[in-house]
């Protein structure tokens, strides 16, 4: 494989990262926020 096919597909894939990384990030702070409105999880018993 060339290393600059490499490096182009690294510099396309790295946008993707950030999307997932955001999208996960705000997921998990969403269900927080529900979490704490709603009293409580499934941890609590």
């Amino acid at each position: 494989m060339d290393l600059l096919l490499i490096v182009f597909i690294l510099l396309g894939l790295y946008p993707l990262y950030w999307v997932v990384r955001t999208g996960v990030r705000d997921g998990i702070a969403d269900a927080d926020e529900r979490r704490r409105e709603n009293g409580g999880g499934p941890e609590d018993g």
